[in-house]
């Protein structure tokens, strides 16, 4: 009987998790199921009581529940304590534990596997959501210039950019205010991109020299230069 393991997300049919994961267990021979869940906003946490009664074993959380995951997570990682939002949750007798590993990921797959160097560079984050919580923490321990987080609530980029004074040089921004430019790496949230794009009217605005786009909600990470753009899956 294979393990049960899902993703669960509002909307869920843009997830590669299920892909991803059943790929990675066929390849190292383990005997899984591994499900994408649609859940209505207001039924979250009877998803998970749901799912783990009827023997899961885990979940991946993508948007719009990964604050709602940490809630529910009686037993928290450092990672997830950090950015107040749970991207992985797992059963442990009567415990539900939750982590975050967006920010880890992402930094990886910037540093490791492109190549790109975080270290003094102008870092943009578009959205404040869940995923934005999980990659601030990972992406100031990289030592950039600057961190702005833009959202087209200026409150929440606010408020979170508050949640991380002292740990790095982070700052809150409207989409208004990107005009200028000057961004070495962008990293937008899939709904905050569209936001900005349609905000700015798909052309005017943030300036990308030589520039990454990853957005782990939709799952794609997309090369930028000046004149090709490339896609390919990552993690999701």
């Amino acid at each position: 009987m294979p393990e049960r393991y899902a993703v669960m997300g509002h909307p869920i049919a843009h997830s590669r998790s299920p892909f991803i994961h059943r790929r990675f267990a066929a390849e190292t021979g383990e005997p899984v199921a591994y499900d994408a869940l649609l859940v209505e906003p207001d039924g979250f946490r009877d998803a998970v009581e749901r799912f783990r009664a009827e023997g899961g074993r885990g979940l991946n959380v993508t948007i719009p529940f990964k604050e709602e995951a940490f809630a529910l997570a009686g037993r928290r990682t450092d990672r997830a304590e950090r950015a107040g939002a749970v991207n992985t949750l797992w059963f442990d007798g009567e415990s539900v534990c939750g982590e975050n590993t967006d920010g880890v990921g992402l930094v990886r797959d910037l540093t490791r596997n492109l190549e790109v160097e975080l270290e003094a560079r102008s870092v943009l984050l578009l959205g404040a959501g869940g995923a934005a919580r999980g990659v601030i923490g990972p992406l100031l321990d990289e030592k950039p210039e600057r961190l702005v987080i833009a959202n087209r609530t200026v409150s929440r980029a606010v408020d979170l950019a508050s949640r991380f004074e002292g740990q790095g040089p982070v700052s809150a921004a409207s989409f208004d205010a990107l005009s200028a430019g000057g961004f070495d790496i962008v990293v937008p949230n899939f709904y905050a991109f569209w936001d900005y794009a349609e905000h700015l009217k798909f052309g005017v605005g943030v300036t990308v020299p030589f520039g990454l786009v990853t957005d782990y909600e939709l799952g794609w990470l997309g090369r930028y230069n000046e004149t090709t753009t490339h896609y390919c899956p990552v993690n999701c």
